[in-house]
């Protein structure tokens, strides 16, 4: 018997919210949305709150509503959450590509976790990631957001030696430089490429974002936030597929992007090598027995492979730039890496 949550309290309501599965019902999100604007306070704190052993399906929900409806009061929780080096790397997954849709009063406290060098990385880099999407979203921002990035690389220009974090954070500063534009910035990221060198692969893909930047063409693309029973959806029609599935989808996904299919398999093998060395990948059978193996190596259970494997395909056919009609949270490629310790493999 399907609930009636027009005849739930408030307080009765967000507790619903709050012992939300991962996947929530339908009629739930539904009803949610009609009394967000009432509840935004209750949303928040659920929020704010520790993330319980059952997971983390109710701040999900509470987070994404509050996103929906651009709730300005929401923004100093979300500031918080993303310093938070326990609960951002769970729920900041599903809030990147979407939170821009607040709107700009967002820039100042996410240029401020951006310049902090005490905040945890994955912050930081999620950070980056949205001030990009808020510049997209809202073009009267993008001088803003490109003096908070800038000063990423400005920071760095007289140091020497840096750490695998700096580089990494510089590496996602120049790339969000790359989808803005700024052709300004060219000559000081190549600067950065001579001293610095290329010893490793986020510093050798310096070089390639200078000759970007040096075209000074930004990203077609804008990271535009998706109705959040739209993204469930989305979520729900993932889970449902098998790795088999998914090869098959992101084979179609290439094609679709213009990519020839003479060179989809070379481009799967390419994506692939970033994890796996110079595997020659000639079929998506291959592909899915390739990665389940170097998972497995990696520590990751049997029962949990096929899982690992349509996380690592969306991540490294994403960082080629292969668009997929299929809606994710964002951040998959810092959230797998962590989650798989793939940089141990490179």
């Amino acid at each position: 018997m399907t609930e009636r949550y027009s005849d739930l309290s408030d307080r009765e309501f967000l507790t619903r919210i709050r012992e939300a599965s991962r996947l929530p019902a339908e009629e739930l999100i539904e009803a949610a949305i009609g009394r967000t604007a009432a509840l935004e306070s209750g949303l928040c704190q659920i929020l704010d709150s520790p993330v319980p052993p059952s997971g983390t399906g109710g701040h999900v929900l509470a987070g994404l509503l509050l996103i929906e409806a651009r709730a300005l009061v929401s923004i100093p929780t979300f500031a918080s959450l993303y310093r938070d080096p326990e609960r951002e790397p769970l729920l900041s997954p599903w809030f990147d590509a979407q939170i821009a849709n607040i709107g700009p009063p967002l820039v100042m406290p996410f240029r401020n976790l951006l310049l902090d060098d005490n905040a945890p990385l994955s912050g930081r880099l999620s950070a980056v990631e949205v001030l990009n999407n808020i510049a997209g979203l809202y073009p009267e921002q993008r001088d803003k957001v490109l003096e908070s990035v800038r000063s990423v690389v400005q920071g760095v220009e007289t140091i020497d030696d840096l750490d695998d974090d700096a580089v990494e954070l510089l590496s996602w500063s120049v790339s969000a430089l790359v989808d803005l534009g700024d052709r300004d910035s060219a000559e000081m990221v190549r600067g950065l490429t001579v001293r610095l060198g290329s010893g490793t692969s986020s510093l050798a893909e310096l070089a390639e974002y200078a000759e970007l930047l040096s075209g000074g063409t930004p990203s077609p693309d804008i990271n535009r936030p998706v109705p959040i029973l739209e993204l469930y959806a989305a979520v729900r029609k993932w889970e449902a597929m098998s790795a088999e599935d998914v090869v098959e989808h992101y084979k179609e996904a290439m094609l679709t992007s213009g990519v020839d299919e003479k060179l989809v398999t070379s481009v799967m093998a390419i994506a692939l090598a970033r994890f796996v060395g110079d595997s020659r990948v000639e079929s998506g059978e291959d592909l899915i027995s390739a990665l389940k193996s170097t998972l497995s190596s990696a520590g990751v259970a049997e029962p949990d492979l096929d899982t690992a494997v349509k996380d690592l395909l969306i991540t490294v056919f994403a960082f080629d730039g292969i668009e997929s009609e299929t809606i994710l949270p964002a951040g998959l490629e810092r959230s797998v890496r962590l989650r798989f310790n793939l940089d141990a493999l490179n």
